[in-house]
């Protein structure tokens, strides 16, 4: 089956590629965002500590890291609200999280991305576990893969290109206009969600002094 990638979305420097077929609950997603002013480490933790998440993330119920295996992989469980009249969705997940300067090893032993920028990414991929069976009242979406990227500009330290990747099945028999709805809704959100947070907690220097001086 070939899937060709669209220009869904594009706005104030992020762009949404997506594909996917009527009738289908398949989601395959790419979006590019270019921000300015953060410190990739800060915005790492705010996308993979369950934590820092749910108070940014408003799709996001609960989050929850069951088990750690290593260094770089961990059992991630994620439930995430759905728009009426669907059911939320969880996922339970395998996710690796690398550091490209302190994970080299992972990196070799995994023949991931090598590159002289310094990045900060995670792989996802759903699995089954006897564990932590589906839970009845949400259904278990499947992702088949995916991931998130922060690559740190090699002039300005302080500038990040974002990339997010998605190859989701949501489950269930759900009208395109909805599918539509979570794909747009949700990358922009995302972004903004996460920068309005970051902007809020982490204010700059230049925001300090203005703040200062009008106090």
């Amino acid at each position: 089956m070939k899937y060709k990638s669209l220009l869904f979305f594009t706005e104030e420097g992020k762009k949404v590629y997506s594909n996917m077929k009527p009738g289908e609950t398949i989601i395959m997603v790419r979006s590019d965002a270019d921000v300015e002013g953060v410190d990739p480490e800060i915005l790492f933790d705010l996308i993979t500590n369950p934590v820092e998440r749910k108070k940014w993330d408003n799709n996001l119920v609960k989050a929850e890291i069951l088990e750690t295996y290593s260094p770089v992989l961990e059992l991630f469980l994620a439930e995430i609200s759905a728009p009426f009249p669907m059911s939320n969705r969880d996922i339970l997940q395998l996710r690796y999280k690398i550091i490209s300067e302190k994970h080299k090893e992972y990196i070799e032993k995994y023949n991931l991305w090598k590159t002289d920028a310094k990045y900060w990414m995670t792989i996802t991929k759903s699995v089954e576990h006897p564990k932590y069976p589906p839970n009845k009242k949400v259904v278990r979406a499947e992702m088949k893969l995916g991931g998130i990227v922060l690559t740190q500009d090699k002039e300005n330290p302080k500038k990040v290109h974002i990339t997010v990747l998605i190859f989701n099945d949501v489950k269930g028999a759900l009208p395109d206009s909805i599918m539509n709805k979570i794909v747009l809704k949700g990358c922009t959100k995302f972004y903004d969600n996460i920068l309005a947070y970051y902007k809020k907690t982490y204010p700059s220097k230049d925001e300090q002094k203005t703040e200062a001086k009008s106090i």
